[in-house]
């Protein structure tokens, strides 16, 4: 771990000294990464948090917008992916909210795809539109699996895939799906 001072604009919201560092070490890793192997630049005004508040998702990017330009910009990790010891998890959680603070990049529109399968291209690190993880399946409320292969897919919220399974098919083997889990 570094030193006390973080390199990284690292906000504690009642977490302990020591978590917070390794969240800088995480950051550091993940933009310097970034930047060798991809070629980004960073911005530095990013502040990074461990959210005990997230149950839902992994990590979020939120800002404001003023003309275009993103400004004031947190991002924030789930908690539980730390707790859990998951630390290749948040660094790909990283890399993945750090995407959303570049320049044309809304949601997870055609620029951060692309942006997105360069990071897969050329690092170690692994960046997903849809993370699933073990820790968070939990909460999740509704569970869809491919009859074919046994891809499984985890949803909180009730959406077409869940309400009309039957008109959807496998993104890998294109077989049938049905809902394991959930009440339509």
């Amino acid at each position: 771990m570094s030193n006390t001072i973080f390199n990284h604009n690292i906000s504690f919201k009642g977490l302990p000294f020591s978590d917070c560092a390794w969240l800088n070490d995480f950051v550091d890793e993940v933009i310097t990464e970034l930047h060798n192997k991809c070629g980004f630049e960073v911005r530095k005004d990013i502040e990074y948090s461990f959210s005990r508040s997230l149950t839902r998702r992994l990590g979020d990017c939120y800002y404001k917008q003023l003309n275009g330009v993103k400004f004031d910009i947190k991002i924030r990790i789930n908690y539980k992916i730390f707790e859990a010891g998951e630390y290749k998890t948040i660094k790909n959680v990283i890399a993945h909210e750090i995407i959303h603070t570049f320049d044309g990049v809304d949601k997870h529109n055609y620029k951060f795809n692309n942006y997105a399968r360069m990071v897969n291209a050329k690092t170690l690190l692994t960046v997903n539109t849809r993370d699933y993880n073990p820790i968070l399946a939990d909460n999740s409320k509704y569970i869809v699996q491919c009859c074919k292969c046994s891809n499984t897919f985890y949803r909180i919220k009730k959406s077409k895939l869940i309400t009309e399974t039957d008109k959807y098919k496998c993104g890998k083997c294109n077989g049938n799906l049905k809902l394991i889990k959930g009440v339509i």
